[in-house]
């Protein structure tokens, strides 16, 4: 009997990388368009693998936008991307931000979030 087909969750944290530490010492910076690109290529792998269906949540800094126009483009149809599902809940910039995505996320039965972020998103994920 086959199983049906996954949904999976992506948490981007639209804060994490960008923090005062990482702007006086020698660390990286990621921004929201390193952070959409990981996601395309999350959905890309995500593709071969017979995943049906990506929530999202939506962020202030343009991160689930860019993923979206790129999901709906020709390099989305050639590695068969999963469906994007935004989730559109009220943003406070604050961990409950995350918290609420992850919740709707479990809620909808993922069997997988992939996270995007550091120690402190991770936690509250």
């Amino acid at each position: 009997m086959p199983h049906p087909a996954p949904t999976i969750g992506i948490i981007a944290n639209p804060a994490s990388g960008r923090d005062l530490r990482r702007l006086t010492s020698n660390a990286g910076l990621y921004s929201s368009t390193d952070k959409a690109s990981v996601i395309q290529r999350l959905l890309a792998a995500f593709g071969t693998t017979g995943v049906a269906e990506v929530l999202l949540p939506t962020d202030m800094t343009g991160i689930a936008a860019a993923v979206l126009k790129a999901s709906l483009g020709p390099v989305a149809q050639d590695q068969h991307w999963p469906r994007l599902a935004l989730l559109d809940l009220p943003l406070t910039q604050t961990v409950s931000d995350t918290r609420l995505a992850t919740r709707h996320m479990v809620e909808r039965g993922v069997a997988m979030i992939a996270v995007l972020g550091g120690d402190g998103t991770h936690k509250a994920v």
